[in-house]
């Protein structure tokens, strides 16, 4: 894996040490030289080649990002620039980082901001739902290899992951389609690790931590575990999505709800309008298509916010 950072000192929190050159800017593999000089601020950078984890074949790690990583990815993807396969984006800081329908997120070092380009040009299954799944789940699985939270994050659908109650962790997925081919899946997945985000409490986010919070002091993790993990469980749940796994992904997520046999109220949720309560009721399902059902109602709810009462 070739690997681009701006600081090696902020890189080696993620990686092992490695044998790290000067290079400029113009410099990086010209494939990846347009996408590359809008992700740093400097002309002089750091590269280096290290064994890594299959199917992610380049990594940067920029300490401070003045924008999303993620909305770069996209950009690119829209502005149909090709960028090769398995591409991972990892930044310490930053401005203009987003969750679902550009909320803000609040980025500060010692947590993870991590996007991934994928390139499947393939068929995939239940497509734009898929991908959200592999991003949750990922984060499930990947805070379960911590010792002493196995099996304590859980989803709230669709895309905010909890412990005990507090939200520590919110995922979002992008794809762009030509024809019935895929041809770029775009995850951008932000994982409060060491530091809790200053944020006001509201009822859709109670409260927010960071994954140290629900961990004795000597238990207590770096961000490099918890990104080796991550990047691991993201790489091999992408795989099995494209090559055909939807189903088993999907029931891997109905377990891990945190909203089923609970009574919530919907949100309506859509954005340059004041949020309506839509129904409410005791969730007892999720369907197929990440639809939610409800006890007593026919219709599935396919869109809104969810409210845990």
């Amino acid at each position: 894996m070739k690997i681009y950072t701006d600081s090696i000192e902020f890189a080696e929190k993620y990686i092992d040490p490695a044998d790290w050159s000067k290079i400029k800017t113009n410099d990086i593999q010209s494939e990846l030289i347009d996408f590359g000089r809008g992700l740093f601020t400097s002309d002089i950078i750091f590269e280096a080649e290290i064994d890594f984890i299959e199917g992610i074949n380049y990594l940067f790690l920029v300490d401070y990002a003045p924008e999303s990583q993620y909305d770069a990815l996209i950009k690119f993807a829209h502005n149909n620039k090709t960028l090769p396969d398995g591409i991972v984006c990892l930044a310490g800081s930053g401005k203009k980082f987003h969750g679902f329908h550009n909320r803000k997120w609040v980025a500060k070092q010692g947590n993870i901001h991590l996007s991934a380009y994928f390139s499947p040009m393939t068929k995939v299954a239940s497509l734009g739902l898929g991908f959200t799944i592999v991003s949750a789940l990922s984060v499930m699985q990947a805070i379960d290899q911590i010792a002493g939270l196995k099996d304590k994050a859980r989803v709230k659908w669709v895309n905010d992951i909890l412990i005990d109650g507090a939200k520590v962790s919110g995922v979002l997925a992008h794809t762009q389609i030509q024809g019935e081919i895929c041809s770029s899946a775009i995850f951008g997945i932000g994982v409060n690790v060491e530091t809790s985000p200053d944020s006001d409490p509201t009822e859709f986010v109670p409260k927010s931590a960071c994954i140290n919070e629900f961990l004795d002091q000597e238990l207590q993790i770096k961000q490099k575990k918890v990104f080796t993990n991550l990047v691991e469980r993201l790489a091999g749940n992408y795989t099995l999505l494209i090559s055909g796994g939807y189903k088993p992904l999907l029931q891997s997520y109905v377990d891990r709800s945190l909203i089923i046999g609970k009574e919530v109220k919907i949100m309506s949720d859509i954005r340059g309008e004041d949020d309506k309560e839509m129904l409410r009721g005791k969730v007892v399902g999720i369907g197929e298509n990440l639809e939610l059902f409800f006890e007593g109602r026919e219709e599935p709810v396919v869109s809104g916010r969810p409210v845990i009462l």
